[in-house]
């Protein structure tokens, strides 16, 4: 079971928004970290604002796309979703979901959309 890591993010509104990221395992004897295989796996990322969803990317929207073997875990929000978002600040987190239904949620934190300058 892993740990949820805090990351606070930042865009702009208007402007795609790439998050991507490796999730490892470490092994519990020798500490070494190796990737977790997400073969198998769906991912979902949610900005919430007052527990409200204004922007969600998914592996079954396309929106998520996930590495296999290699760990890996990209979102892509176009800049249609972010544009519409309002600006200022809410919160976020990404869940991934193993074939056997274990959910995980590995990354949360805050984000800040920042305003659009050229419109």
């Amino acid at each position: 079971m892993s740990d949820i890591k805090v990351y606070n993010v930042r865009f702009a509104k208007g402007a795609t928004w790439k998050l991507a990221f490796t999730w490892y395992d470490k092994n519990a004897t020798t500490g070494v970290k190796t990737a977790k295989n997400l073969t198998g796996y769906t991912a979902k990322l949610q900005i919430r604002r007052s527990g409200t969803a204004i922007l969600t990317t998914s592996t079954a929207l396309n929106t998520i796309t996930l590495g296999g073997t290699a760990g890996t875990v990209v979102s892509i929000a176009s800049a249609t979703l972010t544009g519409a978002c309002d600006a200022g600040s809410a919160e976020w987190a990404i869940e991934l979901t193993s074939s056997g239904g274990e959910v995980t949620e590995v990354l949360r934190g805050q984000a800040m959309i920042e305003p659009e300058i050229v419109v």
